[in-house]
């Protein structure tokens, strides 16, 4: 981890509190969570918390430490909090929100099926490519991606 003097409105203090508290606090959340970036990231939580109380100044520098240690263990907890109502989502709920829609990639390739499909009852009889397609028609009404153009309409007629 490299060491930051922050510069803030409120002069030096946010730069000496962090000169005189960031390995403790940082030591402490390293213990807590998995990994260093993790860490990091709650350590900026923490003095971001701490530039935005301008009480903390007027306190002494244990009350200081003290302070930044319960900030810092709340926002273990809002971490794990977090994590645990991620992990925890039903899979009844889970699968309500699992989206069933084509991907960009599967709508192209049911579309080339149908170009392919279109052309080649093209090539059918009259009589057999009404059949066809009024057939295909009847079958994917409800689909979205069945072409409906002029070019189906004109090979029915």
């Amino acid at each position: 981890m490299q060491h930051h003097h922050v510069d803030t409105a409120q002069g030096d203090f946010g730069g000496s509190l962090y000169t005189c508290f960031a390995a403790t606090i940082f030591t402490y959340l390293s213990q807590q969570v998995p990994n260093e970036q993790d860490a990091e990231d709650l350590l900026l939580e923490v003095y971001l918390a701490a530039l935005k109380n301008d009480s903390l100044s007027t306190m002494s520098a244990p009350s200081q430490l003290a302070w930044l240690r319960r900030v810092a263990r709340n926002k273990v907890i809002d971490r794990y909090r977090h994590i645990t109502l991620l992990a925890l989502l039903p899979i009844e709920q889970a699968m309500e929100m699992q989206d069933d829609a084509l991907t960009p990639e599967q709508y192209a390739e049911q579309q080339e099926k149908f170009t392919y499909l279109y052309q080649a009852i093209a090539r059918l009889p009259a009589l057999q490519r009404r059949r066809s397609l009024r057939d295909l028609r009847g079958r994917y009404a409800n689909c979205l991606y069945v072409p409906c153009t002029s070019y189906v309409k004109s090979l029915i007629n």
